[in-house]
């Protein structure tokens, strides 16, 4: 695939992560979690979204520990496994945050990952949401600003 095919790719992969939990929050304003659409109808919208995001995370060396964790959240079900699940989110929020700060690269959005973070001792749900947007702005304004990078190198 070319690289700008992998581009928009990317980018419609970012929307749509992006896009996923206000859809799952807003239509079942009971859950406490993210991980309790497991129980609902979008359960298949939840384990896409976190495919597509681990499969973006794993093509970004500083991003493949949280793929694994994302990865592993999903496949350790909060019905089946709560406490295993539990761990494992809290670990993938962790080792994001952790990936977001050694990046030196946009670093206000560690101010606004880390208001998900207060914001979850309030509503887990609304902290996840804000966590998750964040990544997906970081990664989108990220992947925008290397585009125009390339774009006036070859420009030049």
């Amino acid at each position: 695939m070319k690289y700008e095919e992998w581009f928009w790719l990317k980018i419609l992969t970012i929307l749509f992560v992006g896009i996923c939990p206000y859809i799952i929050a807003f239509n079942n304003p009971e859950l406490i979690s993210l991980s309790k659409s497991w129980e609902t109808p979008y359960q298949p919208l939840f384990i896409l979204m976190n495919a597509a995001t681990s499969y973006f995370f794993f093509s970004m060396p500083k991003w493949q520990l949280s793929s694994v964790f994302l990865t592993l959240l999903t496949a350790f079900s909060v019905v089946r496994h709560p406490d295993i699940h539990d761990a494992i989110a809290g670990l993938f929020f962790i080792i994001s945050f952790y990936a977001l700060y050694t990046s030196h690269r946009l670093e206000e959005y560690m101010v606004f990952y880390l208001f998900g973070g207060l914001v979850a001792f309030k509503s887990i749900m609304w902290g996840e949401v804000i966590a998750i947007t964040t990544l997906s702005s970081y990664h989108l304004e990220l992947l925008i600003y290397k585009q125009r990078l390339l774009n006036r190198k070859y420009e030049s």
